[in-house]
Protein backbone atom coordinates (compact mmCIF):
# COMPACT_ATOMS: atom_id res chain seq x y z
CA UNK A 1 0.00 0.00 0.00
CA UNK A 2 1.47 3.38 -1.02
CA UNK A 3 1.93 6.35 1.30
CA UNK A 4 -0.86 8.39 -0.32
CA UNK A 5 -3.40 5.63 0.31
CA UNK A 6 -2.33 5.24 3.95
CA UNK A 7 -2.60 9.01 4.46
CA UNK A 8 -6.05 9.00 2.91
CA UNK A 9 -7.28 6.34 5.35
CA UNK A 10 -5.78 8.21 8.33
CA UNK A 11 -7.46 11.48 7.37
CA UNK A 12 -10.80 9.76 6.81
CA UNK A 13 -10.71 8.28 10.31
CA UNK A 14 -9.35 11.37 12.02
CA UNK A 15 -12.78 12.93 12.76
CA UNK A 16 -13.95 9.67 14.35
CA UNK A 17 -10.84 9.55 16.53
CA UNK A 18 -11.40 13.12 17.63
CA UNK A 19 -15.06 12.40 18.43
CA UNK A 20 -14.17 9.30 20.47
CA UNK A 21 -11.57 11.25 22.44
CA UNK A 22 -14.14 13.93 23.22
CA UNK A 23 -16.65 11.27 24.24
CA UNK A 24 -14.12 9.67 26.61
CA UNK A 25 -13.41 13.00 28.24
CA UNK A 26 -17.05 14.00 28.56
CA UNK A 27 -19.51 11.05 28.39
CA UNK A 28 -22.41 13.29 29.33
CA UNK A 29 -22.09 15.13 26.03
CA UNK A 30 -23.06 11.99 24.10
CA UNK A 31 -26.47 12.13 22.40
CA UNK A 32 -28.16 10.82 19.28
CA UNK A 33 -28.39 14.38 17.98
CA UNK A 34 -24.62 14.88 18.33
CA UNK A 35 -23.97 11.59 16.50
CA UNK A 36 -26.22 12.63 13.62
CA UNK A 37 -24.57 16.03 13.42
CA UNK A 38 -21.12 14.44 13.50
CA UNK A 39 -21.94 12.08 10.63
CA UNK A 40 -23.08 15.00 8.50
CA UNK A 41 -19.89 16.99 8.91
CA UNK A 42 -17.22 14.30 9.28
CA UNK A 43 -17.18 13.31 5.62
CA UNK A 44 -16.79 16.87 4.43
CA UNK A 45 -14.10 17.50 7.05
CA UNK A 46 -12.16 14.41 5.88
CA UNK A 47 -12.42 15.54 2.29
CA UNK A 48 -11.20 19.06 3.14
CA UNK A 49 -8.26 17.76 5.15
CA UNK A 50 -7.26 15.36 2.37
CA UNK A 51 -7.57 18.15 -0.18
CA UNK A 52 -5.26 20.40 1.81
CA UNK A 53 -2.64 17.67 2.13
CA UNK A 54 -2.91 16.82 -1.58
CA UNK A 55 -2.40 20.44 -2.55
CA UNK A 56 0.65 20.68 -0.33
CA UNK A 57 2.11 17.49 -1.80
CA UNK A 58 1.34 18.64 -5.35
CA UNK A 59 3.00 22.02 -4.70
CA UNK A 60 6.04 20.33 -3.18
CA UNK A 61 6.35 18.01 -6.18
CA UNK A 62 5.98 20.92 -8.63
CA UNK A 63 8.64 22.96 -6.88
CA UNK A 64 10.94 19.94 -6.91
CA UNK A 65 10.45 19.52 -10.67
CA UNK A 66 11.11 23.22 -11.28
CA UNK A 67 14.30 23.01 -9.24
CA UNK A 68 15.35 19.94 -11.24
CA UNK A 69 14.63 21.72 -14.52
CA UNK A 70 16.73 24.77 -13.65
CA UNK A 71 19.55 22.56 -12.39
CA UNK A 72 20.02 21.34 -15.97
CA UNK A 73 21.63 24.67 -16.79
CA UNK A 74 24.55 23.79 -14.52
CA UNK A 75 25.12 20.27 -15.89
CA UNK A 76 28.65 20.25 -17.35
CA UNK A 77 29.24 19.13 -20.94
CA UNK A 78 30.44 15.55 -21.31
CA UNK A 79 33.08 16.75 -23.79
CA UNK A 80 35.51 19.67 -23.64
CA UNK A 81 34.27 22.63 -25.63
CA UNK A 82 36.32 24.04 -28.48
CA UNK A 83 37.28 27.68 -28.91
CA UNK A 84 37.00 28.16 -32.67
CA UNK A 85 33.87 29.66 -34.20
CA UNK A 86 32.08 27.61 -36.83
CA UNK A 87 31.11 29.52 -39.99
CA UNK A 88 27.36 29.18 -39.97
CA UNK A 89 25.55 31.47 -42.39
CA UNK A 90 23.19 31.10 -45.34
CA UNK A 91 26.02 30.94 -47.89
CA UNK A 92 27.91 28.19 -46.03
CA UNK A 93 24.69 26.23 -45.43
CA UNK A 94 24.06 26.02 -49.16
CA UNK A 95 27.44 24.30 -49.50
CA UNK A 96 26.73 21.58 -46.96
CA UNK A 97 29.38 20.17 -44.62
CA UNK A 98 32.56 18.25 -45.41
CA UNK A 99 33.21 15.38 -42.97
CA UNK A 100 36.33 13.28 -42.62
CA UNK A 101 37.09 10.43 -40.20
CA UNK A 102 40.74 9.44 -39.89
CA UNK A 103 41.55 6.18 -38.05
CA UNK A 104 38.72 6.80 -35.57
CA UNK A 105 38.22 4.30 -32.72
CA UNK A 106 35.86 4.60 -29.77
CA UNK A 107 34.81 2.63 -26.72
CA UNK A 108 31.88 3.62 -24.52
CA UNK A 109 32.67 4.62 -20.93
CA UNK A 110 32.85 1.59 -18.65
CA UNK A 111 33.43 -0.88 -21.49
CA UNK A 112 36.59 -2.64 -22.64
CA UNK A 113 35.88 -3.41 -26.30
CA UNK A 114 35.84 -0.79 -29.05
CA UNK A 115 32.41 0.02 -30.48
CA UNK A 116 34.12 1.16 -33.69
CA UNK A 117 37.74 0.66 -34.71
CA UNK A 118 40.05 2.44 -37.19
CA UNK A 119 37.24 3.98 -39.27
CA UNK A 120 38.34 6.27 -42.10
CA UNK A 121 36.23 7.92 -44.81
CA UNK A 122 35.59 11.32 -46.37
CA UNK A 123 32.22 12.82 -47.33
CA UNK A 124 32.21 15.89 -49.55
CA UNK A 125 29.91 18.88 -49.07
CA UNK A 126 26.34 18.27 -50.29
CA UNK A 127 26.79 14.52 -50.75
CA UNK A 128 24.48 11.75 -49.55
CA UNK A 129 25.97 9.01 -47.38
CA UNK A 130 24.14 5.77 -46.52
CA UNK A 131 25.52 3.61 -43.69
CA UNK A 132 24.48 -0.06 -43.67
CA UNK A 133 25.22 -3.11 -41.57
CA UNK A 134 23.58 -5.51 -39.15
CA UNK A 135 22.48 -4.45 -35.66
CA UNK A 136 25.36 -3.67 -33.32
CA UNK A 137 27.85 -3.07 -36.11
CA UNK A 138 28.62 0.51 -35.01
CA UNK A 139 26.39 2.52 -37.36
CA UNK A 140 24.72 4.67 -34.69
CA UNK A 141 28.02 5.24 -32.88
CA UNK A 142 29.36 7.08 -35.93
CA UNK A 143 26.55 9.63 -35.59
CA UNK A 144 26.96 10.03 -31.84
CA UNK A 145 30.58 10.99 -32.37
CA UNK A 146 29.61 13.36 -35.16
CA UNK A 147 27.23 15.21 -32.84
CA UNK A 148 29.91 15.26 -30.12
CA UNK A 149 27.90 13.31 -27.62
CA UNK A 150 31.27 11.60 -27.16
CA UNK A 151 34.79 12.18 -28.41
CA UNK A 152 36.82 9.47 -30.19
CA UNK A 153 39.16 7.35 -28.07
CA UNK A 154 41.70 7.77 -30.87
CA UNK A 155 41.83 9.24 -34.35
CA UNK A 156 40.49 12.54 -35.68
CA UNK A 157 37.16 13.81 -37.01
CA UNK A 158 37.37 16.95 -39.14
CA UNK A 159 34.61 19.31 -40.27
CA UNK A 160 35.44 21.39 -43.34
CA UNK A 161 39.08 20.53 -42.73
CA UNK A 162 39.01 21.73 -39.09
CA UNK A 163 39.48 19.25 -36.21
CA UNK A 164 36.02 18.91 -34.67
CA UNK A 165 37.33 19.13 -31.10
CA UNK A 166 38.49 22.69 -31.71
CA UNK A 167 35.02 23.92 -32.76
CA UNK A 168 32.46 25.41 -30.36
CA UNK A 169 30.02 22.60 -29.55
CA UNK A 170 26.88 24.75 -29.51
CA UNK A 171 27.63 26.28 -32.91
CA UNK A 172 28.39 22.88 -34.41
CA UNK A 173 25.16 21.36 -33.12
CA UNK A 174 23.16 24.41 -34.24
CA UNK A 175 24.17 23.62 -37.82
CA UNK A 176 23.08 19.98 -37.58
CA UNK A 177 19.67 18.29 -37.62
CA UNK A 178 19.63 14.75 -36.23
CA UNK A 179 16.93 12.13 -35.79
CA UNK A 180 18.18 9.39 -33.45
CA UNK A 181 16.71 5.92 -32.91
CA UNK A 182 15.98 6.88 -29.31
CA UNK A 183 14.08 10.08 -30.12
CA UNK A 184 11.83 11.66 -27.49
CA UNK A 185 8.45 13.33 -27.50
CA UNK A 186 7.56 15.55 -24.56
CA UNK A 187 4.42 16.31 -22.49
CA UNK A 188 3.73 19.40 -24.54
CA UNK A 189 1.35 20.19 -27.39
CA UNK A 190 2.03 18.53 -30.75
CA UNK A 191 2.79 22.00 -32.14
CA UNK A 192 5.47 22.54 -29.50
CA UNK A 193 6.89 19.04 -30.01
CA UNK A 194 7.42 19.80 -33.71
CA UNK A 195 8.59 23.43 -33.53
CA UNK A 196 10.92 23.05 -30.53
CA UNK A 197 13.72 21.95 -32.87
CA UNK A 198 13.98 25.31 -34.63
CA UNK A 199 17.41 26.99 -34.62
CA UNK A 200 16.17 30.39 -35.76
CA UNK A 201 15.52 31.73 -32.24
CA UNK A 202 11.95 32.70 -33.12
CA UNK A 203 12.94 35.02 -35.97
CA UNK A 204 11.25 32.93 -38.67
CA UNK A 205 8.80 34.22 -41.24
CA UNK A 206 5.82 32.12 -42.36
CA UNK A 207 5.94 29.80 -39.35
CA UNK A 208 2.55 28.26 -40.20
CA UNK A 209 3.61 27.52 -43.77
CA UNK A 210 6.86 26.01 -42.52
CA UNK A 211 4.95 23.93 -39.95
CA UNK A 212 2.48 22.65 -42.54
CA UNK A 213 5.32 21.60 -44.83
CA UNK A 214 7.13 19.85 -41.97
CA UNK A 215 3.97 17.90 -41.10
CA UNK A 216 3.51 16.91 -44.72
CA UNK A 217 7.13 15.85 -45.26
CA UNK A 218 7.31 14.00 -41.94
CA UNK A 219 4.03 12.19 -42.59
CA UNK A 220 2.28 13.42 -39.43
CA UNK A 221 -0.40 15.51 -41.16
CA UNK A 222 -3.08 12.80 -41.06
CA UNK A 223 -2.10 11.77 -37.52
CA UNK A 224 -2.55 15.31 -36.21
CA UNK A 225 -5.74 16.06 -38.13
CA UNK A 226 -7.59 13.18 -36.46
CA UNK A 227 -6.77 14.48 -32.97
CA UNK A 228 -9.63 16.37 -31.26
CA UNK A 229 -7.48 19.46 -30.64
CA UNK A 230 -5.25 19.14 -33.70
CA UNK A 231 -1.85 20.73 -33.12
CA UNK A 232 -3.07 21.85 -29.71
CA UNK A 233 -3.38 18.22 -28.55
CA UNK A 234 -1.06 17.47 -25.67
CA UNK A 235 1.16 14.43 -26.04
CA UNK A 236 0.33 12.07 -23.16
CA UNK A 237 -0.31 14.95 -20.79
CA UNK A 238 -0.31 13.53 -17.25
CA UNK A 239 -3.32 14.60 -15.19
CA UNK A 240 -3.34 14.06 -11.44
CA UNK A 241 -6.65 14.42 -9.63
CA UNK A 242 -7.38 13.67 -5.98
CA UNK A 243 -10.73 12.48 -4.59
CA UNK A 244 -12.11 11.43 -1.28
CA UNK A 245 -13.33 7.87 -0.96
CA UNK A 246 -16.99 8.72 -0.44
CA UNK A 247 -19.28 6.47 -2.43
CA UNK A 248 -22.70 7.93 -3.07
CA UNK A 249 -24.44 8.44 -6.39
CA UNK A 250 -22.99 11.90 -6.94
CA UNK A 251 -19.48 10.67 -6.30
CA UNK A 252 -19.90 7.74 -8.67
CA UNK A 253 -20.80 10.14 -11.49
CA UNK A 254 -17.86 12.34 -10.54
CA UNK A 255 -15.50 9.36 -10.56
CA UNK A 256 -16.70 8.38 -14.02
CA UNK A 257 -15.97 11.90 -15.27
CA UNK A 258 -12.51 11.83 -13.67
CA UNK A 259 -11.70 8.58 -15.47
CA UNK A 260 -12.61 10.20 -18.78
CA UNK A 261 -10.34 13.18 -18.03
CA UNK A 262 -7.49 10.93 -16.97
CA UNK A 263 -7.45 9.15 -20.32
CA UNK A 264 -4.46 10.13 -22.43
CA UNK A 265 -4.29 9.97 -26.19
CA UNK A 266 -2.27 6.98 -27.28
CA UNK A 267 -0.02 7.12 -30.35
CA UNK A 268 1.40 4.10 -32.14
CA UNK A 269 5.16 3.72 -32.63
CA UNK A 270 4.76 4.72 -36.27
CA UNK A 271 2.75 7.82 -35.37
CA UNK A 272 5.31 8.91 -32.80
CA UNK A 273 8.03 8.40 -35.41
CA UNK A 274 6.19 10.66 -37.87
CA UNK A 275 5.76 13.44 -35.31
CA UNK A 276 9.49 13.28 -34.51
CA UNK A 277 10.37 13.30 -38.22
CA UNK A 278 8.18 16.37 -38.69
CA UNK A 279 10.30 18.04 -36.01
CA UNK A 280 13.38 17.10 -38.04
CA UNK A 281 11.95 18.68 -41.20
CA UNK A 282 10.93 21.81 -39.30
CA UNK A 283 14.52 22.16 -38.11
CA UNK A 284 16.05 21.49 -41.53
CA UNK A 285 14.03 24.35 -43.01
CA UNK A 286 16.47 26.69 -41.29
CA UNK A 287 19.20 28.20 -43.46
CA UNK A 288 21.65 27.46 -40.63
CA UNK A 289 21.38 23.67 -41.06
CA UNK A 290 24.24 22.20 -43.10
CA UNK A 291 24.07 18.52 -42.10
CA UNK A 292 21.01 16.25 -41.77
CA UNK A 293 21.34 12.81 -40.12
CA UNK A 294 18.64 10.14 -39.80
CA UNK A 295 19.33 7.01 -37.79
CA UNK A 296 17.33 3.89 -38.64
CA UNK A 297 13.74 5.18 -38.93
CA UNK A 298 12.60 2.06 -40.80
CA UNK A 299 11.77 0.10 -37.61
CA UNK A 300 8.41 1.91 -37.38
CA UNK A 301 7.90 2.82 -41.05
CA UNK A 302 6.86 0.62 -43.94
CA UNK A 303 9.12 0.56 -47.04
CA UNK A 304 6.88 2.86 -49.08
CA UNK A 305 6.86 5.59 -46.41
CA UNK A 306 10.61 5.23 -45.85
CA UNK A 307 11.20 5.64 -49.59
CA UNK A 308 9.18 8.90 -49.56
CA UNK A 309 11.11 10.05 -46.49
CA UNK A 310 14.47 9.35 -48.09
CA UNK A 311 13.53 11.15 -51.31
CA UNK A 312 12.39 14.24 -49.37
CA UNK A 313 15.60 14.27 -47.36
CA UNK A 314 17.68 13.69 -50.48
CA UNK A 315 15.98 16.67 -52.11
CA UNK A 316 17.52 18.82 -49.35
CA UNK A 317 20.93 17.73 -50.59
CA UNK A 318 20.08 18.31 -54.25
CA UNK A 319 18.15 21.61 -54.00
CA UNK A 320 19.71 23.18 -50.90
CA UNK A 321 23.20 21.65 -50.85
CA UNK A 322 22.84 20.11 -47.38
CA UNK A 323 24.94 17.05 -46.56
CA UNK A 324 22.83 13.98 -45.76
CA UNK A 325 23.73 10.89 -43.69
CA UNK A 326 21.18 8.08 -43.57
CA UNK A 327 21.55 4.94 -41.44
CA UNK A 328 19.45 1.96 -42.54
CA UNK A 329 19.35 -1.80 -42.89
CA UNK A 330 17.24 -1.60 -46.07
CA UNK A 331 18.94 -1.72 -49.44
CA UNK A 332 17.88 -1.05 -53.02
CA UNK A 333 16.41 2.39 -53.72
CA UNK A 334 18.24 3.95 -50.74
CA UNK A 335 21.74 2.71 -51.47
CA UNK A 336 21.43 3.06 -55.26
CA UNK A 337 21.00 6.82 -54.86
CA UNK A 338 23.86 7.34 -52.40
CA UNK A 339 27.07 9.15 -53.33
CA UNK A 340 28.88 6.96 -50.80
CA UNK A 341 27.97 3.77 -48.91
CA UNK A 342 29.71 2.62 -45.74
CA UNK A 343 29.40 -1.05 -44.79
CA UNK A 344 29.92 -1.65 -41.06
CA UNK A 345 30.59 -5.06 -39.50
CA UNK A 346 31.64 -5.77 -35.89
CA UNK A 347 32.62 -2.12 -35.41
CA UNK A 348 34.84 -1.99 -38.49
CA UNK A 349 34.36 -0.29 -41.83
CA UNK A 350 34.78 -3.30 -44.10
CA UNK A 351 33.72 -1.72 -47.41
CA UNK A 352 32.95 1.69 -48.89
CA UNK A 353 31.97 2.92 -52.32
CA UNK A 354 28.93 3.18 -54.58
CA UNK A 355 26.22 0.58 -55.05
CA UNK A 356 27.52 -0.90 -58.32
CA UNK A 357 31.11 -0.93 -57.07
CA UNK A 358 30.22 -2.79 -53.88
CA UNK A 359 28.12 -5.36 -55.71
CA UNK A 360 31.06 -6.03 -58.02
CA UNK A 361 33.30 -6.72 -55.00
CA UNK A 362 31.11 -9.67 -54.03
CA UNK A 363 31.77 -9.05 -50.32
CA UNK A 364 29.68 -8.15 -47.26
CA UNK A 365 27.50 -5.60 -49.06
CA UNK A 366 26.74 -7.99 -51.92
CA UNK A 367 25.82 -10.75 -49.45
CA UNK A 368 23.48 -8.52 -47.43
CA UNK A 369 21.91 -7.12 -50.60
CA UNK A 370 21.29 -10.62 -52.01
CA UNK A 371 19.76 -11.87 -48.75
CA UNK A 372 17.33 -8.96 -48.62
CA UNK A 373 16.44 -9.25 -52.31
CA UNK A 374 15.70 -12.95 -51.89
CA UNK A 375 13.48 -12.27 -48.88
CA UNK A 376 11.33 -9.86 -50.93
CA UNK A 377 11.04 -12.31 -53.83
CA UNK A 378 10.02 -15.34 -51.75
CA UNK A 379 6.34 -16.22 -51.84
CA UNK A 380 4.46 -16.30 -48.50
Amino acid sequence: MDKDRILEYVLQDLPYVMYCMQLARSPDSFSLASVALFQNVSRELSSKLLGLVDKQMSLSMTLSKIEELYSLETVPKAVLDGTEKFVNDEESASQGMEIEYKDVSFKYPGTKANAIEDVSFKLEKGQTLVIVGINGSGKSTLLKLLNRLYDPSSGTISIDGIPMKSLLVDELRASTAMHHQSFSLYPLSLRENITMGATDEGLVENNEERLAQAMSFGGSEAVIKKQPEGLGTFYNSPITLHMSSISNKGDQAFRKKVQEVRKTIEFSAGERQRIALSRLFYRTASNRIRLVCVDEPSASLDPKIEYSLFERLRSLSISQGKTLIYVTHRFGYLTKRADLILVMKDGKLVEQGKHAELLALGGEYADLYSLQAEAFMLDD
